[in-house]
């Protein structure tokens, strides 16, 4: 195990990725690989879900044996589909979580034993006082970004993915002018938004 801090934390260089995973084991990489994995396998079962409810919008010249067999058909696959999805999500969560969890442990000894390790003169210049909370400020940031609430980007696009490739095979003409439709629509209004959310970090900034 690594017992120095990572160089970028010193200099202020380095990759996001290979500081945020500098503690990162092989069973930690393997734990977030699979928890990935599993969210976007729980983001894809959310849109076949969708073909489960196809056959229920076809109901013409259908016998009331018939409805109630395809009630039943639906009411099984439905059922399947959840215990799918439950289960690919909490194995995705859990996985994320212990890995985050194995990797703070190791951030927080590493980082004490590293405040440890220094000379009388290095207190002289870094205010004791004020170690514990840019301690706590430092390790509040290095968890949010190995929170397993980040998954949910491979559950986004397992459901955008998902989505496209069933529009597709269905009804191809009208996924195609969704989508470009979409790129229209959606564009714009993300550019809007990051202009905002820009404007007001720059207006807190300046309050402060």
């Amino acid at each position: 195990e690594p017992t120095s801090p990572p160089p970028a934390l010193a200099d202020g260089r380095g990759k996001f990725f290979n500081t945020l995973f500098y503690f990162a084991t092989p069973l930690d990489i393997t734990l977030t690989i699979f928890g990935c994995v599993c969210k976007l396998a729980f983001g894809v079962l959310q849109v076949m879900i969708l073909i489960v409810f196809s056959d229920f919008f076809d109901m013409t010249d259908m016998t009331a044996d018939g409805f109630y067999d395809m009630g039943v058909s639906i009411l099984v696959n439905m059922c399947w589909f959840g215990l799918a999805s439950s289960l690919t999500e909490a194995a995705g969560s859990t996985a994320l979580e212990t890995a985050k969890h194995r990797q703070m442990t190791l951030w927080k000894k590493e980082y004490l034993k590293s405040i440890l390790r220094q000379d009388v003169g290095w207190y002289d210049v870094n205010r004791p006082q004020e170690l514990s909370t840019r301690m706590g400020e430092s390790l509040v940031h290095i968890e949010k970004g190995l929170h397993s609430s980040n998954g949910n980007i491979f559950s986004n696009t397992g459901q955008l993915v998902g989505g496209l490739v069933v529009a597709i095979i269905y009804a191809w003409d009208v996924a195609l002018v969704t989508l470009a439709v979409s790129i229209f629509t959606f564009v714009p209004a993300v550019t809007l938004l990051l202009r905002y959310l820009d404007m007001r970090t720059r207006l807190l900034a300046d309050a402060y």
